[in-house]
């Protein structure tokens, strides 16, 4: 890939550039401080919009350097990575086989699930998932007629 290098970040001398996943988990408290960045920091946002993949700068960048906040390096995601790659582009798609291991991992989440390739997997975490009292998802029942 050819480019220009961008000399300086304008903000770097009160606030480190930092890289990390674009899927995080906050809570309020750090989206609310997000947030009042964004609409208070102008120059951030239009030096990140001409930056190169920002999305795995641009919030972590914004969390790490608040003082007022923890920040943990915690995944909370089920993650299939595909076998014999190890420097895979893409994550692997989740089959039903997979999903007790899902289910006993803990996490809060799991990447990536696809209708088109397995739609059992995402059955099998509905039935799981979803309380008994909440109708499962299925096919619309046709209407009665009146």
């Amino acid at each position: 890939m050819l480019g220009l290098r961008r000399w300086g970040l304008p903000f770097a001398d009160r606030m480190p550039l930092q890289g990390g996943r674009q899927m995080l988990t906050i809570n309020a408290k750090a989206l609310r401080a997000a947030l009042r960045f964004v609409d208070e920091s102008p120059s951030y946002v239009a030096w990140m919009r001409a930056s190169f993949i920002p999305d795995e700068s641009f919030f972590t960048t914004i969390l790490a350097n608040a003082a007022d906040l923890k920040i943990a390096n915690q995944v909370q995601r089920f993650i299939k990575w595909p076998r014999g790659h190890a420097h895979a582009a893409s994550v692997a798609v989740i089959t039903a086989d997979e999903i007790p291991e899902v289910l006993r991992s803990g996490a809060p989440f799991a990447l990536k699930l696809d209708s088109r390739v397995d739609a059992r997997a995402l059955d099998m975490l509905d039935a799981q998932l979803l309380p008994s009292s909440v109708p499962k998802p299925g096919p619309e029942p046709d209407p009665k007629p009146i």
